[in-house]
């Protein structure tokens, strides 16, 4: 149900991990 939700988390979450 949410598994898009998490997977835009995910990817968020990893962009600002990147920009860090």
């Amino acid at each position: 149900m949410g598994q898009a939700h998490f997977d835009i988390l995910k990817n968020a979450q990893a962009k600002n991990n990147r920009s860090s």
